[in-house]
């Protein structure tokens, strides 16, 4: 690590490119304007201790939005061509005819908007399965049970089932799918920025929940969470960042409570 001062390493974190000012980049400016407000042409050691403090975990932010905006840059997911969807169904889906199932289930008439052709869409407990096809659509699309590893913004529909997946976390961003179950993964945390309208994570140890999220349900279990995960909540609904929050008692999952 070079011998910089922090505000040289500030004005570093503006100079990251990107193809376009997304998300993560506006929460960067955000960030960048608090530490300005807060150093105001001062340098860090003669702010106060808690000044200091402050500045480390704001700049500590920036390099994690950093880092997620150049792993985003170099993961970036292309649209599939139709020779990707049936290598996918043969390779992933175990189609003995992949040509022939991608015909009788996808509509890839417009392939920067593939869609399942059937309403309800199982590929519930399909071990070979690892991905979800890109900006893919449909109305009920159930991964449960099977070895998918990434959940994706642009995958759009009604209901998205993840659980006993090996998801092992939620990106904070918009998602698009209206329902999304992630029951029984290894999602542990909640991060700042997410929004999604309902989201459902049944047996989930629950270690962290950003202040910046927007979820109209969040369902989870009793005994999963601590009392200090507890009062958050209750705050994040008292503040309008949670509108309902459901607990269910696994012993008895008729037992659902509201919080």
């Amino acid at each position: 690590m070079t011998n910089q001062s922090f505000e040289q390493r500030i004005d570093q974190q503006t100079n990251l490119e990107s193809s376009e000012k997304g998300d993560a980049q506006f929460e960067i400016d955000k960030l960048e304007e608090k530490l300005k407000q807060l150093l105001n042409d001062r340098k860090i050691e003669d702010l106060e201790v808690d000044g200091r403090a402050e500045v480390l975990e704001l700049m500590r932010q920036v390099e994690e939005l950093q880092r997620r905006m150049l792993l985003e840059q170099k993961e970036k997911e292309q649209y599939w061509t139709r020779e990707m969807f049936v290598d996918w169904a043969r390779d992933e889906v175990g189609s003995n005819d992949p040509d022939e199932w991608v015909e009788e289930n996808l509509d890839l008439s417009d392939m920067t908007q593939p869609r399942f052709k059937l309403r309800e869409m199982r590929l519930f407990g399909l071990d070979g399965i690892k991905r979800i096809p890109p900006y893919i659509k449909g109305e009920y699309i159930d991964f449960g049970y099977t070895k998918v590893r990434k959940i994706s913004k642009n995958v759009q529909c009604d209901f998205l089932n993840l659980a006993k997946t090996n998801i092992k976390s939620l990106p904070g961003i918009k998602m698009m799918s209206k329902r999304i179950n992630i029951s029984g993964t290894e999602v542990h945390a909640i991060e700042n920025g997410l929004v999604c309208k309902d989201l459902v994570m049944r047996n989930n140890q629950i270690d962290y929940i950003g202040e910046d999220i927007e979820i109209d349900r969040l369902s989870i279990s009793k005994g999963f969470f601590s009392d200090e995960i507890r009062e958050q909540l209750i705050r994040l609904k008292e503040e309008g960042k949670i509108n309902h929050i459901y607990i269910v008692d696994e012993e008895n999952d008729v037992n659902v409570f509201e919080l």
